[in-house]
């Protein structure tokens, strides 16, 4: 069994999350990954320990983001956002999202939520960043990782164009169809589903249009809380 290493990071301005006031030159003790005592100024170190001078620096519980797109783009050679996305395959995209994902560690964040997109509405590209980040092979935060599920011409679907080629099985209409799609998305690993219930937002669709059923929605939710997962919803 691996020894506990002890940090210690003094002398900080520290933000504790709670509402309380900030406390100026507070010491934060930590023994391998948890924060065991925060101490109001200076106090005595722990002999053998690692010790960090944070003058001037602020220390705070890590962000979160619940709606990013780790694996969106923009193509400084293509003003044209369709081309520009239509162009970019599944390994540029990876390369990308942990690009993305790195730069998202470094401003603070330490939980984000990945809610897929109209290129990779599947998400094998987070998934596989995520796993990156899980083995030691890329830094970047903790990433859940959603997995799309769209009617056919649904919100989902439609911020390709009309002709574009879609990805295989990213649409699913009916009740059973959708729980398949689910099904699916569960085998692969994904943390959540993402579904609509309206149009709107960067598309040509109406903000009023309706998207899927009651019982198709039913349907998502259940079998996706059948697994303890959670559903979010465009809406």
């Amino acid at each position: 069994m691996m020894e506990k290493t002890t940090k210690v990071i003094r002398n900080c301005f520290l933000i504790d999350g709670t509402g309380k006031n900030p406390l100026e030159g507070a010491t934060v003790i930590i023994e391998g990954t948890k924060i065991v005592e925060v101490l109001a100024g200076e106090t005595k170190i722990p002999q053998g320990s690692e010790t960090i001078d944070a003058k001037g620096r602020t220390v705070m519980p890590g962000l979160m983001d619940a709606h990013v797109h780790l694996a969106s783009w923009t193509d400084p050679t293509q003003p044209n956002i369709y081309v520009s996305m239509m162009s970019t395959g599944s390994n540029l995209m990876t390369l990308y999202a942990a690009k993305h994902a790195q730069e998202m560690l470094d401003a603070g964040f330490t939980t984000v939520r990945d809610l897929g997109g109209y290129v990779n509405m599947m998400n094998h590209v987070v998934l596989a960043v995520r796993r990156a980040i899980e083995i030691g092979m890329a830094r970047g935060p903790r990433i859940l990782v959603a997995g799309d599920v769209s009617q056919t011409g649904g919100h989902l679907d439609m911020g390709l164009p009309a002709f574009c080629r879609r990805e295989n099985r990213i649409t699913a209409d009916g009740p059973w169809e959708a729980r398949k799609l689910v099904r699916e998305m569960n085998r692969w690993g994904h943390d959540l589903i993402k579904t609509s219930s309206s149009g709107g937002g960067g598309t040509t669709e109406e903000f009023w249009w309706n998207n899927y059923t009651v019982d198709e929605l039913s349907a998502i939710v259940d079998e996706t809380h059948a697994v303890g997962k959670k559903v979010a919803v465009h809406a």
